[in-house]
Parts: C-alpha cells; structure tokens; sequence
C-alpha cells in the first residue's frame, strides 16, 4: 500500500483560484490513486488539510475507491480556535475518516511541526500546496526532499 500526505497552507484563494486549486489538488489525488496510493494523511489544519480530507472522502465515497484515510492530530483540541463553520467541517471529517492518530495531549511548541515530520516519515508522496518558503508547509516539503519522498505541487 502506497501512502501519501499533504502539505499546504491554512488561507487558501478565492473565486477561480480557488476553483483551479480544487481541480488541481483533485487531478493529483486521482493521479496517486492511479500510481497505487490508497492511503491518505492529513493534518486537519484548516485550509489545504480540510480541502485535501473531503476531496480524498469525495474519491473513496462516491467515486467508490477503496481508499484509507488518516487524520494526525498534533494534539487534543486543535480546533479550539477554528471558526464554528471550520469546527464543523473539522468534527465531520474526523467522524468520516477510518483513523485519527493524535500525537500529543495537550499543545506544545513544535507539536505541529512534530505532526508534519511524523506525516511525511509515513509516505511515499507528498502533495503539497506551498507559496512561501518560509513556512511550515516550506519546512514540511524540505523534509520531504531530504528523505526522499516524492512531492507533487498543485496551486
């Protein structure tokens, strides 16, 4: 079984680039399915996590692709600050996902980080969504490049 996880930022585009980033993240999930990914890591950050969670649930629901979906939760109670909206989408998906690995009780400094090194030491592909460098997507591709793992960007 071939794994992949994501990568991206919490704001996402609005109007059509926002519509060009759901066509492209979708294209590439299709495009892991058809290399042999079926399972699927995200983070339930807002923004790209959430995206990448419900097309991946879209493919493996409705499409009726045989596909795993993990959720690494960098610790309990990661939506407290969402919006209500985001928190509802955040619990609807975790309700969806067939496993939620939460790596810490309670928050520290790095846990997020420690999330993301964790996602990408678990898969052979990383689709990610990056716009800055200087971010924690910029240091979770940079991760990825060190040990090896394949990156398919999307924007």
């Amino acid at each position: 079984m071939k794994t992949c996880c994501f990568s991206g930022h919490r704001k996402l585009p609005c109007g059509q680039e926002y519509q060009s980033l759901v066509n492209s993240t979708r294209e590439a999930i299709l495009q892991a399915i058809s290399e042999g990914c079926t399972h699927f890591i995200t983070g339930g950050a807002v923004g790209f996590d959430l995206l990448c969670q419900s097309l991946v649930t879209i493919a493996r629901d409705e499409l009726n692709y045989p596909l795993k979906l993990s959720v690494y939760v960098p610790h309990q109670g990661q939506d407290e600050l969402f919006s209500e909206a985001d928190k509802r989408l955040y619990r609807e998906l975790l309700e969806d996902a067939d496993e939620v690995k939460i790596l810490s009780e309670h928050y520290y400094n790095g846990c997020m980080q420690a999330r993301n090194r964790k996602m990408v030491e678990d898969s052979d592909l990383c689709i990610a969504y990056l716009l800055d460098e200087k971010s924690g997507t910029g240091n979770t591709v940079r991760y990825a490049k060190e040990k090896g793992i394949a990156i398919k960007f999307v924007k």
